[in-house]
């Protein structure tokens, strides 16, 4: 994956079963994708996935199903995330990471709730300000734990995007 996009900091393997298209820096996969971080749950995604790395901002598109999400592998480094657990559901992501067009609806693996989220993601582009946030985003929890964890993740997002002003 760093060959493909050096600043992508993704740690653990990559499993990849499909069809590969495009350039190193513009590339499209279709197919399966599995990630694993150490003795955290594997991630499961089936679609497509495109990274565009040709300018300074990188872009990415995705329109998948995520069979599992481990959220504990995908956030491994980070001690701090409010969530835990494993979703599934289907995510279309398109844009670059100044605003990243999202929709989501996922559910949390052995019941615990549901969440669905529609709007703009700020994934921490350089030299943009706020670099991580949300614009113009709708977040929907259904089940009481998801709607507590849904609002830690927000409260998480506002702090930290209080901190860089």
């Amino acid at each position: 994956m760093r060959r493909l996009v050096p600043g992508f900091d993704l740690q653990g393997e990559l499993d990849v079963s499909g069809t590969l298209t495009g350039t190193l820096k513009n590339a499209m996969f279709s197919g399966t994708l599995r990630h694993h971080d150490g003795e955290r749950n594997a991630s499961i995604i089936r679609g497509v996935v495109g990274l565009d790395s040709r300018t300074d901002v990188l872009g990415v598109f995705a329109d998948v199903h995520a069979d599992s999400l481990s959220l504990d592998g995908l956030t491994g480094r980070m001690a701090a995330f409010p969530l835990r657990g494993s979703l599934a559901g289907t995510i279309r992501l398109n844009g670059d990471l100044t605003g990243v067009e999202t929709h989501a609806d996922l559910a949390m693996l052995g019941g615990g709730g549901a969440v669905r989220g529609d709007g703009t993601l700020l994934l921490g582009a350089p030299d943009m300000h706020p670099g991580f946030g949300a614009r113009d985003f709708t977040l929907h929890a259904q089940h009481h734990q998801a709607h507590r964890r849904a609002l830690r993740v927000a409260r998480a997002v506002a702090v930290r995007r209080n901190d860089h002003r």
